[in-house]
């Protein structure tokens, strides 16, 4: 570990040592501070476009004038894969990622004009794949399990339990807050545009939320996640109750109707000796939320 050199250069004067080094192609600013939104509790975001790796340096954390700082870094090659492609990205990857930053960056360097020509393509069209019904499924049935683990650590006596629970709860808060965005394909843009997009357009969840982070007492706590869940989790089902199964398939598994129906029918066969195999079946289309909230 070094001590950082930019924790006391102001902005301009590390981006004008980065746009002096012959390995760098291009720097956005990225973040609130590309979005001209800084404020004192802000910290600073620059994406860096190599032309060539040295490293396999992905990002570096620092200061810059005080200000704590990310940089993230790619290479032009990377982009020109994204662009070459024509085709949107998926919605939890890194070229997402990327695509997003670019679309909303402030360009402060950029001598070969590849980074505003990217910034115009990925401007020009929707360059992004929202959740399909396979992700969607799989966070309705991640964050049900989540729910479940909770609800049984809280309900006993064992302190030991209810510190579990509330570990759990922590850990499955995001999940869940990043779940209502992923479920309603709405694009995840990072925690403070979430707050923001829930102050406009669905203030109700909103205090919720701050109703829930604000109660230290766990009893009082899980009532509040249980209703925050049944909100998250409205537009593709419902909570399991304890008489109910639940199926989590392979990952990369296309959930189909058909296949949904036979997991669910899955563990009372085994247990009745007489498992059918779900190929048999003639098996399709995706499952459309309205079948999942039938069989919930």
């Amino acid at each position: 570990m070094t001590q950082s050199m930019s924790r006391a250069m102001p902005l301009d004067e590390v981006i004008d040592r980065l746009a002096a080094n012959d390995l760098v192609e291009g720097i956005l600013i990225i973040g609130s501070a590309g979005r001209r939104a800084l404020s004192p509790g802000s910290d600073y975001d620059l994406l860096v476009v190599l032309r060539e790796q040295p490293l396999p340096v992905r990002t570096v954390i620092t200061q810059i004038d005080g200000r704590e700082a990310e940089i993230f870094f790619t290479t032009g090659a990377a982009l020109d894969r994204i662009e070459s492609t024509g085709r949107p990205v998926p919605n939890d990857s890194d070229d997402e990622i990327l695509v997003h930053w670019i679309g909303t960056g402030q360009v402060v360097y950029d001598p070969l004009g590849c980074l505003s020509r990217a910034q115009q393509v990925f401007r020009s069209r929707n360059w992004v794949l929202l959740a399909d019904e396979t992700q969607r499924y799989a966070t309705w049935f991640k964050l049900n399990n989540e729910l479940r683990q909770i609800l049984r650590l809280a309900c006993g006596d064992d302190p030991f339990d209810h510190l579990a629970a509330n570990l759990k709860l922590c850990n499955a808060l995001h999940d869940l807050f990043v779940g209502y965005f992923l479920l309603r394909r709405i694009p995840w843009h990072g925690h403070k545009l979430a707050l923001r997009y829930l102050a406009a357009q669905d203030p109700e969840t909103l205090a919720l939320w701050q109703a829930l982070l604000a109660e230290p007492d766990l009893a009082q706590r899980i009532p509040r996640f249980v209703e925050l869940a049944r909100r998250t989790l409205a537009p593709v089902g419902t909570i399991l109750d304890d008489a109910e199964v639940g199926v989590q398939f392979e990952p990369g598994t296309r959930v189909t109707a058909n296949l949904l129906a036979a997991g669910n029918r899955f563990w009372d066969e085994l247990l009745e000796g007489a498992y059918r195999a779900p190929w048999a079946g003639s098996g399709g289309e995706p499952w459309e939320p309205s079948t999942l909230a039938s069989m919930s």
